[in-house]
């Protein structure tokens, strides 16, 4: 058989891949964001490019970002199949092994008070009782603050939502950078996508971008906010590149 042609087992495994991708509506590079993976690394493992097929805990990952349940019969049978059309083994479930009821237990060890005597547990009960007492004399007083003090400055940029869309009327996809002062790509994202959960900050040279989680592993990337729709309306962020 040719190394480039899939197996049949394979051929519906790909078959599940496409069809969840097209029920969800999700691009090749929102799901690699899920799942810390390139855009091209995703359409080769949906796609079965070169036969490539995802390992198990990859697997797992991918049909979730996906929003499929890999647990699911369907999804287990159906990697199950291509991986053994190739020959590949899975690691078994782990066994766990019920202890007989019939066998002796031995009775839990009991645990001393170590160097504590009965004297220093005695002295060490009121000692607790006047930390407790203070503690909460602190906490009632503080009631009794004016307004004014426990008032705080409000934040100097008012927002009416989290989500910017990507625009990027000059290309087809944008780069997520690593830093701001780093050209270093950790990603690319395609017209229309939508990133929750972002905001906008102006670095030291007075540069607009637009910072969000690219990755489950809440890695942060950033976005030239020329690519970006109404960066103004974001939140503030609070940290510095």
């Amino acid at each position: 058989m040719n190394e480039r042609v899939l197996s049949r087992e394979h051929q519906r495994l790909v078959e599940k891949f496409q069809k969840q991708l097209a029920r969800t509506g999700l691009s090749y590079a929102q799901v690699g964001i899920s799942i810390s993976m390139s855009r091209s690394g995703v359409h080769h493992l949906v796609n079965g490019t070169g036969r490539r097929l995802p390992n198990e805990q990859t697997f797992d990952r991918l049909v979730r970002a996906m929003g499929g349940d890999p647990t699911a019969k369907t999804w287990k049978a159906a990697y199950e199949a291509a991986c053994h059309s190739y020959g590949k083994k899975l690691l078994p479930a782990p066994v766990v092994v019920a202890k007989n009821a019939n066998t002796p237990q031995r009775p839990p060890r009991r645990r001393g008070l170590g160097g504590l005597t009965q004297m220093s547990v005695v002295i060490a009960l009121p000692l607790l009782g006047v930390l407790l007492a203070g503690l909460l004399g602190v906490l009632l007083r503080s009631d009794e603050l004016p307004a004014a003090e426990h008032s705080r400055e409000p934040m100097p940029t008012q927002t009416v939502g989290t989500v910017a869309v990507i625009e990027g009327e000059e290309r087809e996809v944008v780069p997520v950078y690593r830093s701001t002062n780093s050209r270093e790509e950790v990603d690319v994202l395609q017209r229309g996508t939508r990133l929750p959960n972002a905001c906008r900050l102006i670095d030291k040279n007075g540069v607009d971008w637009v910072r969000l989680v690219v990755t489950s592993r809440s890695k942060t990337g950033y976005v030239d906010a020329r690519y970006v729709r109404d960066p103004q309306t974001l939140m503030a962020c609070e940290m510095t590149p």
